[in-house]
């Protein structure tokens, strides 16, 4: 996997209407959408991705969000029926029974299973983490946390006006991580009474 490299654009949605650098009366509903898409030789790159499999048998598909960069070891045991798994080495459970989507605790991670596989066979998954922070003085602004579009290797994380901003500024950062690569996005706008919101 990677390495990646990374774009950040605001997507116009109705409900999000303040544009980046466009001075704007910012009012309770209104807000930011901040897109975050990832790819390796300009193809879309889910940094979740898919596992290396050693050994024979169908896939394993991982979908979720990841919660911190993080290597997952997925080994099928000899009853074919369930299978153990480690976090960065760390054994994290053993015989689990094999079903058609299983959370993997602490790793943000669902492993999704179907068809038959076979004894001893890995999948071995290197993740990505992501991040969304935002820091606004005023108490005008919430932030949601990263969650996918639908579109593999592209995420969205949302800034809402939930007050009318009286003064100051917010920043808001949109990271994402792998042993690979890394990447900061930054937006900062700053919010006035009189002339709505200053994009910097």
């Amino acid at each position: 996997m990677g390495p990646f490299s990374f774009e950040i654009a605001q997507v116009p949605i109705a409900g999000y209407p303040i544009p980046f650098g466009v001075p704007q009366a910012a009012q309770p509903g209104q807000g930011l959408r901040f897109q975050l898409s990832s790819t390796v030789g300009g193809v879309l790159q889910d940094p979740v991705g898919q596992p290396v499999q050693v050994g024979s048998g169908p896939p394993l598909v991982f979908t979720g969000t990841p919660a911190a960069n993080q290597t997952i070891v997925v080994t099928i045991d000899v009853s074919t029926t369930s299978f153990d798994w480690s976090l960065n080495g760390v054994v994290q459970a053993t015989s689990v029974p094999i079903a058609t989507a299983v959370a993997l605790a602490g790793t943000g991670l669902t492993a999704n299973f179907a068809g038959t596989y076979v004894d001893a066979t890995t999948y071995t998954l290197v993740t990505m983490a992501l991040t969304f922070t935002a820091t606004d003085p005023t108490g005008a602004v919430t932030k949601a946390t990263p969650a996918p579009s639908g579109t593999p290797g592209v995420w969205y994380a949302d800034l809402l006006i939930s007050a009318q901003p009286n003064g100051g500024s917010w920043t808001a950062t949109f990271q994402a991580t792998s042993q690979e690569t890394s990447q900061n996005a930054v937006g900062v706008f700053r919010f006035y009474v009189d002339s709505g919101a200053e994009g910097v």
